[in-house]
């Protein structure tokens, strides 16, 4: 079974090795392929966060995209105690921002079929609201994928909070996906703080519109999470009775399972 696409969370991948990996599966059957890149601009020296996703009909066929994040990251000090960061030898400093240009913002949208389209946040972005939400409810797409370097991803965290507000209007479902590395610093910390612990590996979390939540757990030593999903008709109706023949679609979780290599 092939896959239709593949998902990196923020900051995951080199703009070589996201290229490479491309190149690599470009005849396999997969549709599209999403990574968070962290590069450096050569012309102006400042780092830039970014969405890259890139459609794949072949490997003569490959179309990029790419968004810079459009909000810092603000690390405190007690995330910085919560992911086991230190960094700083300036004792009297207690909040960090992420040192990224901001200055060219874009939200790309994607159509991967006739009734099915998609967008990327990354990170901050899922939780400002600022244009770019404005823009996802009006264009309403089927589905978010808002890429993370965060905690677990708990349905009671502010990711699982913020993926709500989008399932509930405009009706999006959302999948929301950070690194394993920062879930097992969050996790190191938690158990050193609460010893009777057993806190999972969970790397990933889908919303989808009628108020599902499916937290999607990574088994130790296990490299991703298979994530099936069905696309179902969805009826809508105008205020004034227009309806629109069950033409739109809905995408709803099936299961998953966590994957080796």
């Amino acid at each position: 079974m092939v896959p239709n696409g593949i998902v990196f969370p923020e900051c995951a991948l080199s703009p070589q090795v996201a290229q490479e990996l491309v190149q690599a599966i470009a005849d396999t059957g997969i549709e599209f392929l999403i990574t968070g890149v962290l590069e450096k601009e050569p012309e102006t020296g400042h780092w830039l966060n970014q969405a890259r996703t890139y459609a794949i009909v072949d490997s003569q066929n490959v179309l990029c995209r790419q968004q810079n994040k459009h909000h810092r990251w603000r690390v405190d000090q007690s995330q910085a105690d919560a992911y086991g960061l230190n960094f700083d030898t300036d004792q009297s400093n207690h909040q960090w921002w992420e040192d990224i240009d901001i200055s060219r913002r874009s939200l790309p949208f994607y159509a991967l079929s006739r009734d099915m389209s998609m967008v990327t946040l990354i990170c901050e972005d899922l939780a400002r609201m600022d244009p770019a939400m404005n823009a996802i409810r009006s264009v309403g797409p089927n589905l978010v994928v808002a890429l993370l370097m965060d905690g677990p991803q708990l349905i009671s965290r502010w990711p699982g909070r913020y993926a709500g507000v989008l399932a509930d209007e405009p009706g999006c479902a959302v999948l929301s996906l950070t690194c394993a590395a920062t879930v097992n610093r969050s996790n190191a910390t938690y158990v050193k703080n609460n010893p009777a612990a057993a806190p999972a590996r969970i790397v990933a979390l889908w919303v989808q519109a009628d108020g599902r939540k499916e937290q999607l757990s990574l088994d130790d030593g296990d490299m991703g999470v298979l994530l099936q999903l069905r696309c179902v008709p969805k009826h809508q109706t105008t205020l004034d009775n227009r309806s629109d023949r069950s033409a739109s679609r809905e995408l709803q979780y099936l299961s998953h399972m966590s994957l080796g290599v």
